[in-house]
C-alpha cells in the first residue's frame, strides 16, 4: 500500500501544495539548510511518530547533492517560457548549497554553470557562463 502513494502528490509542502514523498525533505539539522525552499520540507512538525511512515513513503532525511538541483533547472531551459520564480528557487537553493558543499560537487555547479545553458537573462535562458557579462 505504501506503494501507492510514493508516486501521488500526497503531502503537503511548507506551503500546503500536495507533493510527492520523493520530492521531500523530512526537518532534520541536515537539512534545515535546504528547508527555505517549500518543495523541501514536509509541512508542520515531523516528529517521532511520523518519522517511520515518511521515510517508508520515501521522504528523504538528508539533502542531495547539486544533480537534481541542475536537473531541474536543464529541465527549465527546455521550457520556451520558463516561470522566473522557479529559476530562481533553483538558483537560491544552489547557492545555499555551495557553501557547505563538497569540493566534487562545488565543481560539478561549476561546470554545469560554465558548459551548459542554463544561465536565465533577458532573453530567457542564455549562453554557458563564460558568453555572459553584466553591464552596467
Amino acid at each position: 500500500m505504501d506503494s501507492e502513494f510514493r508516486d501521488l502528490p500526497c503531502l503537503p509542502d511548507t506551503r500546503g501544495f500536495l507533493r510527492k514523498p520523493s520530492e521531500m525533505l523530512r526537518r532534520t539539522p541536515e537539512t534545515s539548510l535546504s528547508s527555505t525552499s517549500s518543495t523541501s520540507s514536509t509541512g508542520g512538525s515531523t516528529g517521532e511518530i511520523t518519522r517511520p511512515l515518511l521515510t517508508l513513503l520515501g521522504v528523504r532525511d538528508t539533502p542531495t547533492g547539486p544533480d537534481r538541483l541542475l536537473d531541474c533547472l536543464r529541465a527549465l531551459a527546455q521550457s520556451t517560457k520558463p516561470p522566473i520564480q522557479e529559476v530562481e528557487k533553483w538558483y537560491r537553493r544552489l547557492d545555499q548549497m555551495v557553501d557547505t558543499c563538497s569540493t566534487a560537487d562545488l565543481l560539478n555547479i561549476k561546470n554545469a554553470f560554465r558548459e551548459e545553458k542554463i544561465i536565465l537573462t533577458e532573453a530567457l535562458i542564455g549562453p554557458p557562463a563564460g558568453c555572459v557579462s553584466l553591464l552596467q
